[in-house]
């Protein structure tokens, strides 16, 4: 028998299902990402803007430079990064070289 030591309490959680109740929210402006029961009605709690709903396979950010192509999420619809899946992408016309 082989155990599994996870040292992010957070993690460990989410892998057992317990967070998969709560949605996630994710701020643009204070670059956060915010639990349901977090929101101060329905807002931001540090800057009180309404955030954006996260898909479950969304993750906080691209750690790379820009990418060619995109793809679109299964689970969602929405387009993202063709790398590392980022759901925060913003396509751009090769023809007029403006944001699609």
């Amino acid at each position: 028998m082989s155990l599994i030591f996870i040292q992010d309490t957070t993690l460990y959680l989410t892998l057992l299902g317990v967070f998969s109740f709560l949605d996630r929210y994710k701020c643009h402006v204070c670059k956060l990402v915010i639990n349901d029961v977090d929101l101060v009605e329905g807002k931001c709690p540090v800057c009180g803007r309404e955030p954006n709903k996260m898909c479950e396979l969304d993750h906080l950010a691209c750690s790379h430079d820009v990418a060619a192509g995109v793809t679109f999420c299964p689970k969602c619809g929405e387009p993202t990064c063709p790398v590392c899946g980022c759901h925060d992408v913003s396509q751009i016309s090769r023809v007029t070289g403006l944001e699609c």
